[in-house]
């Protein structure tokens, strides 16, 4: 048997695919599939990350989302990951992004291929989600074991010289 065939009442409209994604709390931008300089092009950024990165929708359409990223370095495994993508495939990392005001945003983010009627890679959907308060607790504890570390240290050296 044949896969049932959508009725247009099952098709979603352009506005309603907007609106959802406009009302998601992590970040969502919509990009082209091309590689330019500085990275994919900006079809669409949801309200969200235009909170979280403290720019305009307005100001973000058309510019390469390279300049959403403090940090760069995973952008080769980015445009690997981008020439054999397949609809359905995701690429996944963590990094700082740069707010417009030069604040730091720690953030997980996940670029998607998505398909067009065809089949074919036509867009990337990318969704960040901020992790600061995370990280900020990560590095916390870290600086908090390393100083119990040192205490210890400091405590068996004092130990051996009594």
């Amino acid at each position: 048997t044949s896969p049932a065939r959508p009725s247009p009442s099952d098709r979603v409209s352009a506005p309603l695919l907007a609106a959802a994604l406009g009302a998601l709390a992590e970040g969502v931008l919509l990009a082209e599939p091309r590689w330019r300089a500085g990275g994919l092009g900006i079809l669409f950024a949801n309200d969200s990350l235009c909170a979280l990165t403290g720019r305009p929708a307005a100001a973000l359409r058309g510019r390469p989302h390279g300049e959403l990223h403090a940090d760069h370095a995973h952008f080769p495994a980015l445009r690997r990951w981008l020439r054999r993508a397949a609809p359905g495939q995701a690429f996944s990392g963590e990094g700082y992004l740069a707010r417009a005001d030069g604040t730091p945003l720690y953030a997980a983010w996940t670029f998607s291929a998505v398909a067009g009627a065809r089949g074919r890679v036509t867009h990337v959907a990318v969704t960040y989600r901020d992790m600061t308060a995370k990280r900020r607790l990560q590095e916390e504890l870290v600086h908090t074991q390393r100083l119990d570390a040192v205490g210890r240290l400091a405590g068996e050296i004092g130990r051996a010289h009594v």
